[in-house]
């Protein structure tokens, strides 16, 4: 008798067990869905909402609010040619300015880099389109049929 009592307490412990270890897997399972399900909210949101930080020393890449609404008034598109080669002191800070122009004016402005050392026959054409004639690096903003030249010179001061 006590030995068939000992296999019934054997039986009931081992049914909780295996209940108990399915609801732990259920439970791992709605908490692994859960967080998929957050980390796919979190990412539409910030997909809708993205912003963008200037940790730059200085900011030296941030916009100021009047650029800002400039850029949003712009009707039709911008392209801004960039002549620099890679190893102009200032190419880096221009490139990145460049990029905040075109993040603010919302896929109103293209921007096109022309190495006039690698790429001389885009130059030359680009050169001859705009009518300049000057080997110091520049960029041309081109808007709606008008056109103005900006040296590097007149952009910063190259210590």
């Amino acid at each position: 008798m006590e030995a068939v009592t000992m296999a019934k307490e054997t039986i009931r412990r081992a049914r909780p067990k295996k209940i108990r270890r399915v609801q732990i897997s259920f439970n791992v399972l709605a908490q692994i869905i859960l967080i998929l399900f957050l980390a796919a909210m979190v990412n539409s949101i910030a997909f809708r909402h993205y912003k963008r930080w200037d940790f730059s020393r200085d900011q030296k890449y941030a916009l100021s609010d009047k650029t800002k609404r400039f850029l949003r008034t712009i009707k039709g598109k911008m392209h801004i040619t960039v002549f620099f080669s890679p190893n102009t002191p200032i190419s880096t800070d221009v490139q990145n300015l460049l990029t905040e122009y075109q993040y603010a004016g919302k896929g109103r402005i293209d921007i096109e880099h022309i190495d006039p050392e690698r790429n001389l026959s885009r130059a030359k054409e680009m050169f001859d389109k705009y009518k300049i004639v000057s080997d110091e690096s520049l960029l041309v903003i081109d808007y709606e049929g008008r056109n103005k030249t900006v040296k590097a010179s007149e952009m910063a001061e190259v210590d």
